[in-house]
């Protein structure tokens, strides 16, 4: 992988610059007086990723037992949210639901009569049928008192009034009952009998939203617009729950992201909003632009592996989500490797950290007076100049020298100041391009120079250096180089 190698070369870089100063180099400021460490710069991060939608890649499995009769998408459709992608068998849940509803007619419409009451029809005719009573009842009660009068006279018998009084009693008892029906008709319904049939509707309701339920759980739709990634089953293969099948895979891949395995020794380095840098082998030295948008709140183990076989598999991570910069166009699950920008934060002192020794300041006069082609620089550059490049520099271009001072001649300056060494001309080269992007005051008017170094044993290695200047000067401007947190010594030219 890319960013493995470009931390091979970093670190052989600073391997070799260290082999020069044991070899027993010294270095002209050395004379200045013991200096303090410098600051801890930003570590280059550098990590394996995975390629994923912005929503993840969701597999979409079936929660119910069958076989699949419908296939509606094809691998790379686009669908929208609740679009039905698959379906599996339910002919027998469909029967029940069909019976389920017609239960649920017949208690609905129960209530319905109940609360409705009586037709008016049958109100007209039990109110007739009370008129009708009243009238016999009326009739009985008249021939009653008519044989009772006939009796006190002696013109009838005994038991002719009494025979009258029943029937003018019984005249009564109908009219009563046939009020009393005229009464249950146009009465509202009882409250128990309406709760009853409303008991009944609820019931027959809820087992039609149960069979709809085991429906709706044979059909698999889509929880967002995206596009189908991978289809795992086709129509009439059959379908679990235990475990659950896979049938599809989708995701947005309008936006996409890199999820990233950050070693447990770099999550500092880390942070939300930093700028990383994503290649990968199909597209050679292209390099797609992302942000930091998310880090885990928690260590874990790997998500993915490479095929490194030195890959360490016990190490801890954390998560790491890089949206990737509008318009990258990279296929879902590609392995790729990503370099992170160092994060400035980390190189600014914080309240409460411990007090950091000082590096005593040489007299701006004195630097200024023994390199006056070249002004001291006051910024705080990355100390890494050895970062792994987007792609081919282009060629290094040679600025005109400056004019010579009165005490620095063309033939004086026989010194150059050496600030790495690499395993190839090409990186020594990309080097160059971002040391002097980091340090555009400090080289202004100077070359880069790359020499190359048989070493024996530790191989062929290039040795990047930038002048050429007085001794004086170079000890000047590696002095300047130091008081930022890099590392350079003098050399002949």
């Amino acid at each position: 992988m890319r960013w493995k190698i470009a931390l091979a070369l970093s670190a052989a870089g600073a391997s070799a610059l260290a082999l020069e100063l044991l070899a027993g180099i010294a270095p002209s400021w050395q004379s200045t007086g013991a200096l303090a460490a410098p600051p801890a710069a930003p570590r280059l991060v550098a990590a394996a990723g995975l390629v994923e939608p912005a929503t993840e890649a969701r597999p979409l499995e079936g929660t119910m037992v069958g076989r699949l009769v419908a296939m509606n998408v094809a691998e790379g459709d686009r669908v929208q949210a609740g679009e039905v992608l698959a379906e599996i068998e339910n002919a027998d849940l469909k029967a029940q639901l069909a019976g389920a509803q017609a239960t649920l007619a017949v208690r609905e419409n129960e209530l319905r009569r109940l609360l409705t009451g009586a037709r008016p029809q049958e109100i007209d005719q039990a109110r007739a049928a009370l008129r009708e009573a009243e009238a016999a009842a009326a009739e009985a009660r008249s021939n009653y008192e008519r044989q009772k009068s006939l009796e006190a006279k002696k013109i009838v018998s005994t038991a002719v009034v009494e025979q009258a009084l029943a029937g003018r009693d019984t005249s009564e008892a109908h009219r009563a009952a046939v009020a009393a029906q005229l009464s249950l008709l146009t009465a509202p319904p009882r409250v128990e009998d309406a709760a009853i049939a409303r008991a009944n509707v609820d019931s027959a309701r809820a087992r039609v939203e149960e069979i709809g339920a085991d429906i709706e759980k044979t059909l698999v739709r889509s929880p967002i617009d995206g596009v189908i990634l991978k289809i795992y089953r086709r129509k009439g293969e059959m379908v679990t729950n235990l475990p659950p099948t896979p049938i599809v895979t989708i995701g947005d891949t309008s936006r996409l992201r890199v999820r990233a395995d950050i070693d447990q020794a770099d999550v500092a380095n880390v942070t939300t909003g930093q700028t990383a840098w994503i290649t990968a082998d199909a597209f050679g030295g292209k390099r797609f632009r992302g942000t930091v948008v998310q880090l885990g709140a928690q260590l874990g183990r790997k998500n993915f592996r490479t095929d490194d076989p030195d890959e360490r598999v016990d190490t801890k991570i954390l998560d790491a989500l890089i949206d990737l910069d509008p318009g990258a166009k990279l296929p879902v699950g590609l392995p790729v490797d990503v370099v992170f920008d160092r994060a400035p934060a980390h190189s600014i002192p914080q309240p409460g950290d411990p007090a950091r020794p000082v590096r005593p300041k040489p007299p701006e006069a004195a630097i200024a007076a023994a390199a006056p082609a070249a002004p001291l620089y006051r910024g705080r550059p990355a100390r890494n100049v050895a970062a792994a490049p987007a792609a081919a520099p282009a060629e290094l271009t040679h600025p005109p020298q400056p004019d010579a001072g009165p005490q620095d001649t063309p033939a004086a300056n026989r010194a150059m100041v050496q600030i790495g060494s690499y395993n190839s001309a090409e990186w020594a080269k990309s080097a160059w391009q971002q040391f002097k992007a980091n340090h555009d005051q400090l080289v202004t008017g100077l070359d880069a120079d790359i020499r190359e170094a048989n070493l024996g044993d530790a191989g062929i290695k290039y040795r990047l250096r930038f002048g050429p200047l007085s001794f004086s000067a170079a000890a000047a401007q590696c002095e300047a180089l130091k008081l930022q947190g890099d590392t350079c010594l003098v050399v002949n030219r």
